[in-house]
């Protein structure tokens, strides 16, 4: 047998199938791009024809799908994170999920789903380096928390300065998770609002749906409740949390959009709206 002919038509024939599954990979990524333009167009037109206009130009940024999640409640870490703050606080059950800390004149309650409430004493104070949001990053690293990935803001006070945060994961906000920190002369005096603890794992593979159907089913939605909007401006794909079980909060994916009606989400799994934590005009 001619082993170095056969050879050659084996390389030869690797070739082909190389550049057919190449020819197959670029079809089907013209053909994907071809139809989200389409997409894109038919939705475009579509509100064109409710009277709503949107800038093409947001559809331009690509958004990888997100998916569900579910952390269960540490209670144990949230005592642990939040006792760094009081000097050996004494811990009470109040029923319904709370727990609170206190330490003389100062105090922490923590509830379900990581929303918090803490009130330092004058002598009680956590004195910050440098107030602000360094001051705030320093406050949560004692804590063992990391809030590196969230988005941070910081504002003068009357009384000192304001730090307010909105919990980031994998890259997204969680819409409904803000918190805040006052800082008065260089002190740490109160905390609230929410910021989820623990880690999150995925609790379903259903993927979150695109921009362009989620902004169609929210101005359906606006007509259909007798409230049409006019504009649709801006969008961002993130999180809304809320309680699954007691103990558990899902963490479910959700549409921002901005309109001239004001901010409304809609959740991005089942294109339903979620009013509770809209903001209109």
């Amino acid at each position: 047998m001619d082993w170095p002919k056969v050879k050659t038509i084996l390389i030869f024939f690797l070739l082909v199938i190389n550049l057919l599954i190449g020819s197959l990979y670029v079809y089907r990524k013209t053909e994907d791009a071809r139809m989200e333009r389409q997409m894109v167009e038919n939705v475009v037109s579509g509100l064109e024809s409710m009277g709503v206009t949107i800038d093409p130009d947001i559809f331009k940024v690509r958004t990888a799908p997100i998916y569900m999640l579910e952390v269960e409640r540490d209670t144990e870490l949230e005592v642990s994170a939040f006792s760094v703050l009081l000097d050996q606080p004494v811990t009470e059950e109040l029923g319904g999920g709370n727990l609170m800390l206190t330490s003389g004149e100062s105090w922490a309650r923590l509830s379900g789903d990581g929303l918090f409430e803490v009130f330092l004493g004058d002598s009680d104070g956590i004195r910050v380096a440098k107030p602000g949001i360094e001051g705030a990053v320093e406050v949560f690293r004692q804590m063992g928390i990391d809030v590196t990935g969230d988005y941070l803001t910081a504002s003068a006070a009357d009384d000192g300065i304001v730090v307010k945060g909105v919990q980031g994961l994998n890259g997204r906000k969680i819409f409904n998770r803000n918190y805040e920190i006052n800082i008065v002369s260089g002190e740490v005096r109160s905390m609230r609002g929410g910021r989820i603890l623990g880690t999150p794992l995925v609790c379903d593979t259903t993927p979150s749906v695109s921009l362009a159907t989620a902004v169609f089913a929210f101005a359906e939605n606006m007509n259909r409740n007798g409230t049409p909007c006019r504009e649709i401006s801006g969008a961002a794909l993130g999180y809304y949390a809320e309680s699954s079980a007691p103990g558990f909060t899902r963490i479910t994916p959700a549409w921002e959009i901005v309109s001239d009606l004001g901010i409304y989400y809609v959740d991005a799994i089942s294109l339903e709206p979620i009013s509770q934590w809209s903001l209109p005009k």
